[in-house]
């Protein structure tokens, strides 16, 4: 016969004893090692140190999870644990680290947004943001660049091979094709009809040069 001393009950054997400490939350009990020790400081010694716990234990909040699937379910629900990486399944101490992890970690490269300090699940969702967000104002939406300032941005628009025929720089705006462009210089009062003139006269202007995006 088996006796429970912190419950002062008989069992018929041992291993109704310890299907007892099992179930019951009272002791300090290691389900999967089926083990009971003689204190709750003790079982948590064993938690911290045991190869076995490593991938179940959550040591912030001491609890020992069936799979490392259930601990991690857990982190993404407990506001114990705020700073996760959910694409890398990671947990940092701080949120200077989990910022320095997405800054550096090559994962996120084309996932992270640094100005709004924004980690995203696909580089689509990220652009889509930017798109939407009053923090990026001096974007390229042909390219799908991003600037920090409007001169950057029209240093692009002047410079790059993709916009000759499409930026018109008296007004500082970008057209979608060379078309649009020749259309905006006829009418556009800062522009005026000699826009045709110059499209005409001069094909092979930088202006007026199709580029293959826009074919």
């Amino acid at each position: 016969m088996a006796f429970c001393e912190g419950c002062k009950r008989h069992f018929a054997h041992g291993a109704a004893l310890n299907q007892h400490c099992a179930n019951s939350t009272r002791h300090p009990y290691c389900k999967p090692c089926k083990r009971l020790f003689n204190d709750w400081a003790a079982r948590k010694q064993h938690w911290q140190s045991s190869v076995y716990h490593a991938s179940t234990y959550d040591i912030k909040c001491d609890i020992d999870f069936d799979s490392s699937e259930a601990r991690w379910q857990h982190k993404q629900a407990s506001a114990e644990h705020p700073y996760l990486c959910l694409s890398c399944r990671l947990e940092q101490p701080s949120a200077d680290e989990l910022r320095e992890h997405f800054g550096t970690d090559g994962r996120h490269g084309s996932t992270y947004c640094f100005q709004c300090d924004l980690d995203f699940d696909s580089e689509e969702s990220r652009w889509q943001h930017k798109q939407g967000s009053t923090e990026h104002l001096h974007m390229c939406i042909p390219c799908r660049l991003d600037y920090p300032d409007p001169a950057q941005l029209q240093q692009h628009l002047t410079t790059d091979e993709r916009h000759k025929g499409t930026y018109c720089e008296t007004c500082n705006e970008d057209f979608e094709s060379r078309f649009q462009r020749v259309a905006h210089l006829a009418y556009a009062e800062s522009c005026g009809i000699l826009g045709i003139f110059i499209f005409f006269l001069f094909p092979h202007h930088s202006y007026t040069t199709q580029y293959q995006l826009y074919k």
